[in-house]
């Protein structure tokens, strides 16, 4: 068609003819309307009656008018004039890749730079529901500029709502040979596209694998002599290794691209996305790792407290993941199991704001190391933010004995001004030996390096590469401001710090700072949401909710973490009393962390609430299944069992809770209470002594009281309660208890003034927490006592209006009415107690019980 020079299409000039591809023809013309230079395509004459090269021709420039982006070329117009059907682009300088490669293979960091380009413009393309199927050399375009141009779209698979009519069976089969001409070139194939099966977007990453091995070797990946023997190769055989034909290549960089050409489509990158991000990752390597090694090594030994010295970073990229290793000459091994547990970091200086920061930091590294628990292999769990063992001691033998841990994870902060000194140690809790360690040193205006790298020093030390799929999560919601970095992790630490409602105010207005210096900051609203629910909690202010509402839905809006979002949303509704839409909230956070336990357990918790226990036992029962070993879940679900009065079901799953931490004390008291309730003293006491074993706690201490009390051991049970005291003493019902031992025993002259100090303790406790029944049923007891019948009966009768069903509170509250002389509705209690599966031995040794077993009803 060389005769439309010099003719015009539209509005559009032909000027000159460009050259023929396999869709068309192409012409440099000129658009006389908005005075700039185009490329115009033209279905040639001898096909332009052709209905399969017509419908390809109508489809790619469909296709492509969906797409805007610098590396997809930009269809400007589309017409049909006097039997010319043609199309209108950019026009572009310079050559397609075939005739850059020809044979021969490129730098590095060129193949970097276009493949990671390509990659840019294919996750446009998926992301519109386009998939172009014929990603090769030729359909490749480089502009004089160096910019990548993806081309032909013509047998592109598009969504519903793009593709008016679908691809004819006959352009189909061209995606093989079609005229004689290859039109889907055989050897850039899928194995699916090869097998005749539906190729979705990986397929455009195997394709894109193939691109990328031609440019570092110079050779086709699949290259039979025949089409079938490329066929073949393509759905059975591996292409010769990168490093064989070309050694110089990085291994990371030949892992990357066999993972663009894994035969499953499961097994490849999960979007071209991921592709981009790791190519741009390896750049980064090839062009800061070196100088990045001198500097940081340097910058250590200059700034590093004494301390601290020993341990330094050095980065480097693997799949756009930095693996961190040390410069010591030797390393212990770590366990093959690796549950972890942080510690608290340590500061250098006492300034609270520098406490702050550090917590909030640890905070933030506990929640990335979740994320690589739930999507990486490597960690079995670790221990959520908070959770600090049976005293709240953190320390590391502690927190490894309390959860089991084979790895805790400790760290030393210092901060000058605006520098930021991280020292992270891996340490076993048993020896108490440092297994890794390295360190961060640098400026807060390096918001990466502090927001990410400590999960990414973490990883390293651990030998973990994360999948791009999780470093994208971990970095969900991130900032790029140093003001807003600053304020958000001082804010959060400041929060899980705060002991009185200044603190919360404060880490309110660190909030509100952030939001206004980075308001796309996701994850900021989430800590504006929590801030407001803790004020709450202190003021009563229910506008406080509504606003923390607004904040979690925003967070959300911006794209932070869902689950993250929607669970602060749900402890608001809580907090407002709206069960049905906490349940709403959190069945939404699971949907976009389905593997996340805690999540579980607090879905658990509100379907509770709302009266659906098979629902809640169901999801305990799941956050188990995901964080085996971790005794918490156990816990839970045997306290669902407790409340439903099934002792011996609650005895295994304490048990279990044993099981998964044997140096635990606590679990052992748990187990050994149960016991008790079932009448079986002796292995509870067994297990208590283990307990003390273990460490002296008051647990253990008031239960082997309790035990020598029913047993009419008074004044050994008062040994027991009064060492207990002294690890514990405002704890009203250990001197409640040491009371009643007093009492029957040889000094009941001392139980008075104990029972007054119990009252005293428990009626505080009480006003604090409404909800501690059994407590405030104890206040009542130890009135009767002393005689105050009055005010035993007024306690009491609050707990009755909230309609208590717990087994155990129950046969309490039948004990106590006893105590307060009102034995018709004492006896009215001891049924409901039997009706809820308490046993009568529960009854028989109470010293003051004795004329209530022997009244004969």
């Amino acid at each position: 068609m060389a005769g439309l020079v010099g003719r015009t299409l539209g509005r559009y000039q032909i000027i000159a003819f460009v050259g023929r591809g396999g869709m068309g023809e192409v012409f440099h013309a000129r658009d006389t309307e908005l005075g700039r230079d185009v490329a115009i395509k033209v279905l040639p004459q001898e096909t332009a009656q052709d209905a399969t090269r017509l419908s390809r021709f109508k489809r790619e420039a469909r296709a492509v008018a969906q797409l805007s982006h610098p590396n997809i070329l930009a269809i400007h117009d589309f017409g049909d004039e006097n039997g010319v059907s043609y199309s209108v682009t950019e026009l572009l300088e310079g050559n397609d890749l075939r005739q850059r490669l020809q044979g021969h293979p490129l730098p590095i960091s060129k193949v970097l730079r276009i493949g990671s380009e390509i990659a840019k413009g294919l996750a446009a393309a998926h992301s519109k529901g386009i998939v172009h199927r014929d990603i090769k050399p030729a359909n490749l375009f480089i502009t004089t500029t160096g910019r990548v141009k993806i081309l032909d779209f013509g047998i592109a698979e598009l969504k519903a709502d793009l593709a008016t009519e679908p691809l004819p069976a006959e352009c189909q089969a061209e995606t093989l040979t079609a005229a004689g001409q290859v039109i889907g070139t055989t050897n850039y194939m899928s194995p699916e596209q090869a097998a005749g099966k539906p190729a979705d977007a990986r397929s455009d990453i195997f394709s894109l694998g193939c691109v990328l091995y031609e440019m570092l070797t110079g050779r086709k990946a699949f290259d039979g002599a025949t089409t079938r023997e490329t066929i073949t190769a393509i759905l059975s055989k591996d292409p010769v290794r990168i490093a064989d034909l070309r050694p110089e290549v990085p291994s990371s960089l030949e892992l990357l691209v066999q993972r663009c050409l894994e035969k499953e489509p499961d097994e490849r990158f999960e979007t071209a996305r991921d592709v981009a991000f790791a190519l741009e990752g390896l750049s980064d390597e090839r062009t800061h790792t070196a100088p990045l090694l001198r500097r940081t090594a340097s910058r250590l030994r200059r700034n590093l407290a004494p301390a601290l010295i020993g341990a330094v970073v050095v980065v480097l990229a693997a799949v756009g993941w930095r693996v961190v290793q040390e410069l010591r000459p030797t390393s212990l091994e770590l366990p093959e199991r690796k549950r972890i547990a942080l510690s608290p970091f340590v500061v250098t200086d006492e300034n609270p704001a520098t406490m702050a920061f550090a917590t909030g930091l640890r905070m933030s590294l506990t929640e990335d190391l979740e994320v690589l628990a739930q999507q990486e292999g490597g960690i079995d769990w670790v221990v959520p933010f908070g959770q600090t063992g049976s005293t709240g001691d953190p320390t590391v033998n502690r927190l490894g004995r309390d959860y089991n841990a084979d790895l805790v994870i400790t760290g030393t902060l210092a901060r000058s001004g605006d520098r930021i000194t991280v020292a992270i140690d891996i340490v076993d809790p048993t020896t108490g030996r440092r297994l890794r360690a390295s360190a961060i040193d640098d400026s807060l205006s390096n918001v990466d390096e502090l927001q990410f790298g400590p999960a990414e020093l973490v990883a390293g030390l651990l030998k973990i590469t994360p999948g791009l799929a999780t470093q994208e999560r971990l970095r969900t919601s991130a900032t790029t401001m140093t003001r807003a970095f600053d304020a958000f992790t001082q804010g959060r630490g400041r929060l899980s710090l705060a002991t009185s409602v200044d603190d919360v105010a404060a880490a309110i207005e660190l909030a509100d700072r952030v939001i206004a210096v980075d308001p796309l900051f996701g994850r900021a609203w989430v800590f504006r949401a929590r801030a407001r629910l803790a004020l709450h909690t202190y003021t009563g202010d229910d506008q406080l909710i509504d606003l923390g509402l607004r904040d979690a839905e925003r967070a959300v809006e911006l794209g932070a973490r869902p689950e993250d979002a929607r669970r602060a949303a749900a402890d608001l509704y809580l907090a407002a009393g709206r069960v049905d839409d906490a349940i709403a909230a959190l069945d939404q956070g699971l949907e976009s962390a389905p593997d996340d336990p805690e999540l579980h357990l607090a879905f658990a918790a509100v379907l509770e609430a709302a009266g659906r226990s098979d629902e809640a036992e169901s999801a305990v029962r799941h956050a188990i299944y995901l964080r085996p070993d971790y005794w918490v879940g156990y816990d839970r679900l045997a306290k669902f069992q407790l409340a439903r009065g099934d002792l011996e079901a609650a005895a295994v799953e304490f048990q279990h809770v044993i099981d998964s931490a044997p140096d635990f004390a606590l679990g052992y008291v748990k187990l050994a209470g149960v016991y008790m309730y079932l009448d079986r003293p002796d292995p509870a006491a067994a297990l208590l002594e283990r307990s003390l074993e273990l460490e002296p706690n008051p647990w253990a201490l008031t239960n082997l009281g309790t035990y020598h009390y029913d047993a009419a051991r008074y004044a050994r049970a008062a040994e027991y309660f009064e060492a207990a005291i002294e690890l514990r003493e405002d704890d009203p019902v250990l001197w409640g208890n040491l009371a009643f031992a007093y009492r029957y025993g040889s000094e009941p002259e001392k139980a008075d003034q104990a029972f007054e100090r119990a009252i005293e303790l428990g009626t505080t406790e009480v006003r604090e927490n409404p909800d501690n029944l059994k407590l405030a049923v104890a206040v009542a007891g130890y009135h009767a006592m002393l005689g105050e019948n009055d005010k035993g009966l007024e306690n009491l009768e609050e707990v009755v209006a909230r309609e208590p069903t717990s087994p155990i509170l129950l046969s309490l509250i039948a004990e106590t009415f006893e105590d307060l002389g009102e034995r018709e509705r004492a006896l009215l209690w001891v049924d409901r107690a039997f009706a809820a599966g308490i046993e009568p031995s529960r009854f028989e040794d109470r010293p003051t019980l004795g004329n209530l077993v022997a009244d004969e009803r």
